[in-house]
């Protein structure tokens, strides 16, 4: 009798054991899943929608008691896949692409555009987005003298576009451009 209360006790002291390791695997296995496997996939960025909301960013404007408030010129940035600018003489923000946009962005040699992402394009008073270079590029930039947008393409090659007047290849294919630097 001694004998099956011993072996009754081990066994439950084992399945006991077997019980808690398998419950540790469960809570990290769970919380893999939830925490961390999200942070780790790629995501997949919905393409960037256009918004014309223009608002002042406080009722008194800073800047504007500056002498040179005129001259200040503009700002803009992502956030949260939100490009977004502001004129510092105005303080008045405008919401440009709503949902969708990626860094780098830059402004045009006249300031009329806003190049950002993998090449796109969005005049800063607001409307239609473009693709200048016909497709999404790895590198780009503006040409210091005209609204003339270089890009290096995904196989290394290099495009040249005007505004509107779409992309031209200019260099081969696989030529293993990494990052264009424009001087015209």
């Amino acid at each position: 009798m001694l004998r099956r209360s011993m072996y009754r006790r081990r066994r439950l002291r084992y399945l006991l054991v077997a019980a808690g390791v398998l419950a540790g695997v469960g809570v990290v296995v769970a919380a893999y899943l939830v925490v961390l496997l999200p942070l780790g996939s790629p995501r997949s960025t919905p393409p960037p929608s256009v918004n014309l909301s223009v608002s002042p960013t406080k009722p008194t404007c800073p800047t504007a008691e500056l002498a040179d408030a005129p001259r200040l010129g503009k700002v803009a940035w992502i956030n949260a896949g939100s490009l977004t600018v502001i004129d510092l003489g105005t303080c008045r923000q405008a919401g440009l692409v709503k949902t969708g946009a990626a860094p780098s962005v830059r402004f045009s040699p006249d300031g009329r555009w806003l190049a950002f992402g993998e090449g796109r394009v969005v005049p800063v008073g607001g409307g239609t987005m473009q693709q200048p270079l016909g497709s999404p590029v790895q590198a780009w930039e503006w040409s210091p003298a005209a609204d003339v947008l270089a890009g290096v393409t995904q196989k290394g090659g290099v495009l040249v576009a005007p505004l509107g007047a779409g992309g031209r290849d200019i260099a081969p294919r696989g030529l293993g451009c990494r990052a264009p630097r424009v001087l015209l």
